[in-house]
């Protein structure tokens, strides 16, 4: 039963997003975050035998203490698998699928327009003195000491 919702789901919660992979034995990785025991997806027991497949638990392991219900939906037609996670504090999470159901990943549509970029431009002339800048020709700077005006063409003051 598990082995139909091993993959990678974006968690989205109130406080962001984060990333969860389900194996195919149902055992839960969440990316990023360290747990200090086994967290898996069993089948639930239902009396509706049209619902089995559908309906889920997470639970934690070893003793498989019930953290809470998680209901597999489809959305779009059936193009886009949705986990709903209820607590029975009334806590509620969205795990949505990040790839199709053959495995390639997901096209995401994008608008036209949707990032904007900002062009910045230098000056061509940059590097070149401005007019109010005084400039006699090339000066030397040796370390410690205060620039000198070189003479053109010997190198010397």
């Amino acid at each position: 039963m598990a082995a139909s919702i091993a993959g990678r789901w974006m968690v989205v919660r109130d406080d962001g997003e984060s990333l969860a992979i389900v194996d195919e034995s149902g055992s839960v990785t969440f990316v990023g975050e360290t747990m200090d025991a086994e967290v898996q997806l069993v089948a639930a027991k239902v009396a509706d035998a049209g619902a089995e497949g559908r309906h889920f638990e997470l639970v934690q392991m070893p003793d498989k203490e019930h953290l809470c219900d998680v209901l597999l939906k489809d959305e779009d037609g059936g193009k886009n698998e949705v986990l709903l996670l209820k607590g029975e504090d009334g806590y509620e999470e969205t795990w949505r699928r990040t790839a199709a159901l053959d495995g390639t990943p997901k096209i995401v549509s994008r608008g036209a327009s949707s990032i904007r970029r900002r062009w910045t431009r230098e000056s061509p002339h940059h590097d070149e003195p401005h007019d109010d800048e005084p400039h006699d020709g090339p000066t030397e700077v040796a370390k410690g000491s205060e620039p000198k005006q070189v003479a053109a063409g010997t190198g010397e003051s």
